[in-house]
């Protein structure tokens, strides 16, 4: 080995304790802090809440540490450890928390399109339409998750491929907590072909509504609030940015991974590895991503919102005070003459 596993594991666990502080506070900001944003705002909870799932089971619940060229994964996190759950289910929800992130983040993306939609009411959708079309980009996660459960090999299979093509891994099958993936099956395949088809099929979706809600947003920039125009472009580019995110800590690694698998470059673990970690820290990334392209959130993290109030509360005490001392001042006069 030329990596150090141990080290890995470790930097699964800071970043995962780092994830739950990171994803509490994101919540928390979207939940109380997002202002006046109406059902946008469970949208954009649900793709968060998916992201703290995706970096806490990934860092905390399997902490995986990937033998490459060969397909072969090895759990350290808790549940292969106290619960025992077999490493091959543990790895499958993965892939399907990462085709659900992105599923998420395009329902965003569609209802942000809606609500530019609905100042020239020209593109609006009716109630059946966006709910099958939400229907749909649920199907590829389903998907996924099917075709890659039945990839899963016998302990017995996994050793014959292991002594044919991996013999230096052969200590490793024995492993309970070890999975072994065959590049010829059909199922991985399957899976793979899955998960390229929705990545790219989901990215020009993105465009397409992106370029459309700019538009929008042009041609009726005459006639909106400049407070209302704002805030749709801060949603718009903060969704960008989340994606942009998405792409960088997810599609380029992923892209790296399969690439090794396919050519199969001896002594590469180390960098696949390295990428696998820095996928992990994507939700970390993506509220960072989230607080500075919201200005609600801007206000809050700098205190500028609590600024505001004890502003609004000293000129209160101020009013009150000039009244008082307004009444008092005419009740001496009073006195006096």
């Amino acid at each position: 080995m030329i990596f150090d596993e141990a080290l890995q594991v470790r930097f699964y666990f800071v970043t995962g304790i780092v994830c739950i502080c990171n994803n509490s506070l994101a919540i928390y900001l979207l939940i109380f802090k997002s202002g006046n944003v109406g059902t946008y705002r469970n949208y954009m909870l649900y793709f968060q809440i998916l992201c703290f799932l995706q970096d806490i089971h990934l860092t905390l619940l399997v902490a995986p540490v990937a033998y490459f060229p060969a397909l072969l994964g090895i759990s350290h996190g808790l549940l292969s450890r106290f619960l025992s759950i077999k490493t091959h289910y543990q790895i499958n929800l993965i892939f399907t928390l990462i085709i659900l992130q992105i599923t998420s983040l395009l329902c965003s993306f569609i209802k942000k399109h809606q609500s530019v939609a609905a100042i020239d009411q020209k593109r609006i959708m009716g109630s059946a339409r966006k709910y099958i079309i939400k229907v749909i980009l649920h199907i590829p996660p389903f998907l996924v998750s099917v075709s890659f459960g039945f990839s899963n090999l016998s302990k017995e299979e996994e050793l014959k491929i292991a002594k044919q093509l991996y013999p230096d891994l052969v200590p490793f099958i024995s492993f309970p907590n070890a999975e072994l993936y065959s590049t010829s099956s059909v199922s991985i395949q399957v899976t793979l072909v899955v998960m390229i088809v929705t990545f790219v099929s989901f990215c020009s979706l993105f465009l397409f509504y992106y370029i459309q809600i700019l538009q929008m947003l042009h041609g009726h920039r005459q006639f909106m609030a400049a407070k209302t125009y704002s805030k749709h472009l801060s949603a718009v580019f903060s969704l960008v940015a989340q994606l942009i995110v998405l792409v960088i800590w997810l599609a380029i690694p992923l892209a790296f991974l399969l690439g090794d698998v396919i050519l199969h470059i001896e002594g590469y673990e180390v960098y696949c590895n390295i990428l696998i970690c820095l996928f992990s820290t994507h939700s970390i990334v993506s509220t960072i991503v989230m607080v500075f392209t919201f200005p609600a959130f801007r206000r809050v993290i700098s205190c500028q919102e609590k600024l505001v109030e004890v502003q609004k509360f000293s000129r209160f005490v101020s009013l009150q005070t000039n009244v008082l001392s307004s009444y008092y001042d005419g009740s001496t006069e009073k006195n006096v003459a």
